[in-house]
C-alpha cells in the first residue's frame, strides 16, 4: 500500500506518514477561511498531474476558481490577476506577455485532450447520496473515459458540512456521512479526502 500512496503535497507529511494510503479516508478539518479548500484543490492537482485519476466535489467554490487556483500555482502568477484576465478580457491587461505565454503552456495540463484526469463536480446541493452514486460511476467508466483513461485514485470532497441539509439531527448526519465516505474508500481501495469546517471557539 505504500508503494501506491498519494501525495499529500507536503514532503515533510508524506515522510511522516507516508502519504495518503489507498483504501482510507483522511480528514482535513480547519477554520472558515483557514485554507480547507485551497490545500485540497492542491492535492487534487497535484495528484492528477502525476497522472492519478482524481476526482474532486466543490460545493462553494466554481470550477472557474479551482481552474485560476491551479493556472496560479503552475506559473506563479497571481490567481486574481489571472482572473482579471480572464474575466475582463477588454480592460488593460493585468498580464505581461511573457506571463501569458506561461499561461498558454500549462494551459493543456488542465483542459483538453492530454490534460490531467482531474474531474471536477461543482453543485451547492450535493448530498452524500450523489457523492457515493457518483464516484462509484466515475470509478467504473474513467478507465474507458477518452478524457481520462485512467482508474479513479483520488477523491475530495470539500466540505461534509454541506452535504448535509441543516436541523437538529444534522450532527448525526454528518457522522452517518464521514462513515459513508470511509466505507466507500474501503471498498473502491481508493484515498478520500474530505474537508470538515470548525467552528470558532468563543474566548471570553
Amino acid at each position: 500500500r505504500l508503494a501506491r500512496a498519494l501525495t499529500t503535497t507536503f514532503p515533510t507529511i508524506d515522510k511522516m506518514i507516508g502519504g495518503f494510503l489507498p483504501g482510507t479516508k483522511n480528514t482535513i478539518v480547519g477554520l472558515p477561511g483557514g485554507g480547507k479548500t485551497v490545500w485540497g484543490g492542491q492535492i487534487a492537482l497535484e495528484n492528477a498531474l502525476l497522472g492519478h485519476g482524481t476526482m474532486m466535489f466543490v460545493t462553494e467554490q466554481t470550477k472557474a476558481q479551482i481552474f485560476d487556483r491551479a493556472l496560479a500555482k503552475l506559473t506563479g502568477i497571481n490567481g486574481h490577476r489571472i482572473r482579471a484576465f480572464r474575466t475582463r478580457p477588454g480592460s488593460v491587461s493585468p498580464i505581461t506577455a511573457e506571463e501569458a505565454q506561461a499561461l498558454n503552456r500549462v494551459g493543456p495540463m488542465l483542459k483538453g485532450a492530454k490534460a490531467a484526469p482531474l474531474h471536477i463536480e461543482h453543485e451547492p446541493n450535493l448530498s452524500v447520496a450523489d457523492v457515493l452514486s457518483r464516484v462509484r460511476a466515475m470509478a467504473e467508466n474513467m478507465p474507458y473515459d477518452p478524457r481520462y483513461k485512467t482508474t479513479l485514485k483520488l477523491v475530495v470532497v470539500d466540505y461534509i458540512q454541506r452535504l448535509v441539509p441543516a436541523g437538529p439531527e444534522k450532527v448525526g448526519q454528518i457522522e452517518a456521512a464521514t462513515k459513508a465516505l470511509k466505507n466507500l474508500a474501503a471498498e473502491l481501495d481508493i484515498v478520500l479526502v474530505e474537508l470538515a469546517q470548525q467552528k470558532p471557539v468563543d474566548v471570553k
